[in-house]
């Protein structure tokens, strides 16, 4: 009886590596195709995994890519308040509000991503547009 249930499964259980079944691990669950014309196309996934709603992936893609180009190295050092980090180009004046060591660590992108998660939360709940951090409206 075991074997048969075993034979089954092997038998109806898809081989297509380009397929996503319900045999394969839960982490590819989680997964986004990024559009053609997505911009930063590598931190889909990345910004679904720190919290950030499907909804605002696309919007934050544009945001990214506009204020870094994509780059989590980026740096603005002409900035007020110490200057602005990472992919979002957090503004050093909210490195406290984020509970963060240094400004440093806004370049690690899932850090920058979760700051900017909670700035946008913050503005949303207070100003009704999470986007106007970064001048823009929803």
């Amino acid at each position: 009886m075991l074997k048969t249930l075993l034979l089954t499964i092997l038998l109806f259980t898809p081989t297509s590596n380009n397929e996503f079944t319900p045999y394969q691990s839960s982490n590819h669950y989680n997964r986004i195709i990024p559009k053609d014309e997505a911009k930063c196309p590598e931190y889909w996934d990345m910004i679904l995994s720190v919290g950030w709603a499907k909804s605002q992936i696309e919007m934050l893609d544009k945001i990214m890519y506009r204020e870094s180009r994509c780059n989590l190295y980026a740096i603005n050092k002409t900035d007020p308040n110490g200057g602005s980090f990472g992919l979002m180009q957090i503004n050093g004046f909210w490195v406290d509000f984020c509970k963060l060591n240094k400004k440093r660590d806004l370049i690690d992108p899932s850090i920058n991503l979760r700051c900017a998660l909670s700035i946008f939360n913050y503005a949303h709940n207070r100003y009704d547009n999470g986007w106007g951090p970064w001048r823009e409206t929803e």
